[in-house]
């Protein structure tokens, strides 16, 4: 089970469509996303069920809501999906997106730091990356401060607001992760 110290997860489910759309459609939160903002409930609610239809066909993606553990206030949803699966170990994405009311308060970092141990302790995975619009210094600083390291640049690959733009990837391999969670320990 997904843990933190200020925060609770569960997996996305029918009950969380509000929170869903109420973030999903800020045009602050969307700014560097993939996706643009949803201009309609109605658009919401078709990407929402598609993604709790396709959830019970199978498990290379999955999404939780983060709420705190004082109020039980959603503030953000987190994700992994399987990039690559073999038995010597996998490759897995994550990403995070977090109400605007919570930014600047460390709880993104806390979302990805609680889902790379998740998916390490869990799941057979040689490697967790994350990517982001080359603009968005603030989540290139949160896959810094998870231990990611900088693979590289994907040039013009994301196409946001008319234009193509560059891509940023960050990566952690399970050693660098061990070696991190040692350190911490202080062993």
């Amino acid at each position: 089970m997904l843990k933190s110290s200020r925060l609770y997860y569960k997996k996305l489910d029918k009950e969380d469509f509000d929170f869903f759309y109420s973030l999903f459609s800020d045009k602050n939160v969307m700014k560097y996303a993939y996706l643009d903002a949803f201009e309609s409930e109605e658009a919401a609610r078709d990407v929402f069920d598609k993604i709790l239809s396709e959830k019970k066909q199978r498990q290379e993606r999955v999404e939780y809501v983060a709420a705190l553990k004082d109020s039980h206030h959603i503030i953000g949803i987190v994700d992994y999906e399987v990039l690559l699966k073999n038995p010597f170990g996998g490759i897995y994405e994550i990403g995070y997106f977090l109400s605007p009311d919570y930014w600047g308060k460390g709880y993104a970092a806390e979302m990805g730091d609680a889902l790379i141990n998740y998916v390490f302790e869990n799941e057979n995975v040689h490697k967790i990356a994350a990517s982001c619009h080359a603009g968005n210094a603030h989540s290139e600083s949160i896959m810094k401060k998870l231990g990611m390291h900088k693979e590289g640049v994907f040039r013009l690959t994301r196409y946001k607001d008319g234009e193509w733009v560059d891509e940023v990837r960050y990566s952690i391999l399970k050693e660098e992760w061990v070696l991190r969670q040692q350190n911490d320990k202080g062993l």
